[in-house]
C-alpha cells in the first residue's frame, strides 16, 4: 500500500543540518517535514561528535576575514570562496541563535581544556563554542525539541529512495518504511541533509547511517557533484567504530609522542615541529606511510602520553584515553575516516543544479576544499542550514506535483530488488568497505584505484544475487547500492586528480599541482554512466596562490 506525505519544505536527513534548515523555513510560515531513516536528533553524526564549532571573536570584520583566510588556507585553496566567506561571517551570530533555541553552551571554568590554544589551522580570532557537555547532543536535542514545538513534522524510520520531479524541478521523493511499504513525497522545495560516507570504508568514527545515501540520490537525480576523492581522515583512532583521540590538545605542549615500532619519534622524523603542521591530512597520511612501511606495530602506531607534564593534567583529564587514570600511559591508533568535503555543487544561497533542491551540511561540496579545520563542520551545518531553510521557503508555490510515472518506475524498482539468489548482504558490504579502505584511503595511486574500480564493479553484480525477504532487509539493500555507488564515485574522482592536495593523497603524484588542479573534480550521471569533469574554483577576496 502506497502511503503519502504532502510538505511545502522537506527535509530529507534528521541531523544538525536538517534540523537547522527546518527551523529556519517555519519560520517563515510555511508546512516543513523532516524525512530521516533513523530517530531526528539521535542518529546522525552531529549527535556523535564533539559538540563544538568555530567562530569568528564576537563577529569582528577582521577577525571574520582571519576566519575565512584560515578556512581557505587549510583547504588547500580548493575551497569556493563565496561559500567561505558566508560560513566566516555567518557563523557568529549563529552562537545567539542556537542560544535562543535552547542550546546551552560550556565555560573554560568548567571544561579548561576548551581554553587550550586554538586548534591547527585556526589563528587565536577563532573561537571554539562547545555545547554544555561538549558532545553533539548538547546541540541536536535541544534542535529536535525546538523542531516540535514550532510544529515541524518528523517522520522516522524512511529511507529516501529517490527524488523525483516535474517539469525539470524536484518536487519531492519517495520512500520505504520499515514494513517495505513505499512513501510517496511531495513538496514545492526539497532540502537533502543526508551527507556522510564513513560506513564506505573499513575504518570510520561516523553514525551508523553515514553511507552516502544523500550523495546518490543527488547523482541519480541529475545533480552535480563536486570533489567527492576529498574524504577526511582523523589520525588518532583507537579501532574501527571507537572515537578518535583529541590530538589537537596531546602534542607539543602538552608533550605527547607519536612512536613508530623502531621507538622512533614520527613527529620529529616527518619535520612535523609546530602547532600548525599537525594538521589532521599532513599527521593522517604520516602515519599511515609509517604504517606501510613496516614501521607500525601491525596496521598502528603508538600514542605515548608518559611525557605529558603532570601540571597539564587537570585541565587535559577530560579528553585523556580511558585508562589514563590507572596508569596506563600508551595507546594503539590509527586513522579513520572522519569527514567528507565533497558532496553537491551548491552557490551561496545552498542552491544545487537542480531547481528545486537544496543542500546544507557535510552533503554539499566546497566549503571546505581539500580539507576541514576542526569546529567548521557544525559551523557550516548552521549556517548554511539556515540558509537553506530561508531559500527553499521563499520559493514555495502552492501543491506540488508528483508524477504517477516516475513514481510507478521507482516502484517497480524497489519491487525487483525482492528476487534474488544465495548471495550475502553483509559479505559484500564489508568487502566493499575493505577495498575502499586498501585502495582507497589514506594513500592512494592509480593502480590501486583502478583495482578498486573493478572489485566495486564485481561487487555490483552480486549485488542483483542478494536475497530479501522483509521489508528491512530492503532497506539494507538499498542502502548497500547507495554506498556502492558512491564508493565509485570517489574511486573516479580520485583517479581524475592526478596529484596531491589535503585529504587527497597520491602516493605516484605526491606533489600539490596549482598550474593544472586549481579545478574542482566534478561528477553527474549521464544515460546511467558517470560523466567526469571539471570546474573552476570560485574565488573572492583571497588569491588562488599555493605554498
Amino acid at each position: 500500500m502506497l502511503g503519502n506525505i504532502t510538505t511545502d519544505v522537506l527535509v530529507i536527513g534528521g541531523g544538525g543540518a536538517g534540523m537547522r534548515a527546518a527551523i529556519e523555513a517555519r519560520r517563515h510560515g510555511v508546512d516543513v517535514a523532516i524525512v530521516s531513516s533513523s530517530r531526528v536528533g539521535y542518529g546522525s553524526n552531529t549527535s556523535i561528535s564533539a559538540g563544538c564549532f568555530a567562530a569568528a571573536r564576537e563577529g569582528n570584520p577582521d577577525a571574520c576575514h582571519q576566519h575565512f583566510q584560515d578556512t581557505v588556507a587549510g583547504g588547500e585553496h580548493l575551497n569556493d570562496q563565496d561559500l567561505v566567506a558566508k560560513l566566516a561571517y555567518g557563523s557568529y551570530p549563529q552562537v545567539s541563535q542556537l542560544y535562543d533555541i535552547g542550546v546551552r553552551y560550556a565555560s573554560a571554568r568548567d571544561y579548561p581544556w576548551i581554553a587550550l590554544p586554538v586548534d591547527p589551522g585556526h589563528s587565536e580570532t577563532t573561537t571554539m563554542f562547545y555545547g554544555h557537555n561538549c558532545h553533539g547532543r548538547d546541540f541536536s536535542l535541544p534542535l529536535r525539541q525546538y523542531c516540535l514545538s514550532q510544529g515541524v513534522h518528523l517522520h522516522e524510520g524512511i529511507l529516501v529512495t529517490s527524488l523525483l520531479g516535474d517539469k525539470g524541478r524536484v518536487t519531492g521523493a519517495m520512500g520505504l518504511d520499515a514494513g517495505g511499504g513505499a512513501v510517496s513525497i511531495s513538496a514545492s522545495s526539497v532540502i537533502l541533509a543526508a551527507g556522510g560516507l564513513g560506513q564506505i570504508y573499513a575504518r570510520t568514527d561516523n553514525a551508523a547511517g553515514a553511507t552516502g545515501g544523500g550523495y546518490s540520490l543527488a547523482y541519480h537525480a541529475g545533480a552535480v557533484l563536486q570533489d567527492m576523492e576529498m574524504v577526511q581522515f582523523y589520525p588518532t583512532s583507537l579501532g574501527n567504530g571507537a572515537p578518535a583521540l583529541y590530538y589537537e590538545s596531546l602534542f607539543h605542549e602538552a608533550g605527547a609522542r607519536l612512536l613508530n615500532s623502531a621507538g622512533e619519534d614520527i613527529l620529529t622524523r616527518h619535520g612535523l615541529v609546530g602547532k600548525d603542521d599537525i594538521t589532521r591530512d599532513r599527521l593522517s597520511r604520516t602515519i599511515m606511510l609509517e604504517i606501510l612501511q613496516g614501521k607500525g606495530y601491525g596496521d598502528k602506531v603508538l600514542l605515548d602520553i608518559a611525557s605529558i607534564s603532570p601540571d597539564k593534567v587537570p585541565e587535559l583529564e577530560p579528553v585523556l584515553p580511558r585508562g589514563f587514570n590507572k596508569g596506563k600511559r600508551q595507546w594503539l591508533v590509527a586513522p579513520t575516516v572522519h569527514f567528507h568535503m565533497g558532496g553537491a555543487s551548491i552557490n551561496e544561497r545552498a542552491e544545487t543544479s537542480l531547481p528545486g533542491l537544496y543542500c546544507a551540511g557535510e552533503a554539499s561540496g566546497g566549503v571546505h576544499g581539500a580539507n576541514r579545520l576542526s569546529g567548521n563542520a557544525l559551523a557550516e551545518l548552521w549556517v548554511f542550514g539556515a540558509i537553506a531553510g530561508v531559500e527553499a521557503a521563499s520559493t514555495v508555490k502552492g501543491q506540488s506535483h508528483l508524477p504517477q510515472a516516475s513514481v510507478d518506475r521507482e516502484i517497480e524498482r524497489l519491487e525487483q530488488m525482492f528476487p534474488g539468489k544465495d548471495e550475502s548482504l553483509n559479505v559484500i558490504r564489508q568487502e566493499l568497505k575493505q577495498v575502499m579502505w586498501q585502495r582507497a584511503g589514506v594513500v592512494r595511486d592509480a593502480a590501486g584505484l583502478q583495482r578498486a574500480g573493478d572489485q566495486l564493479s564485481a561487487l555490483e553484480e552480486r549485488r542483483h544475487d542478494i536475497s530479501v525477504n522483509s521489508g528491512r532487509e530492503l532497506m539494507e539493500k538499498v542502502k548497500l547500492t547507495s554506498m556502492l555507488t558512491v564508493a565509485r564515485l570517489v574511486v573516479r574522482s580520485a583517479l581524475q586528480r592526478t596529484e596531491s592536495r589535503g585529504s587527497h593523497y597520491r602516493q605516484d603524484y605526491p606533489h600539490r599541482d596549482d598550474q593544472h588542479w586549481l579545478h574542482h573534480v566534478t561528477v553527474a550521471s549521464k544515460d546511467g554512466e558517470v560523466q567526469m569533469g571539471t570546474a573552476p574554483v570560485r574565488t573572492t577576496s583571497m588569491p588562488r596562490t599555493g605554498s
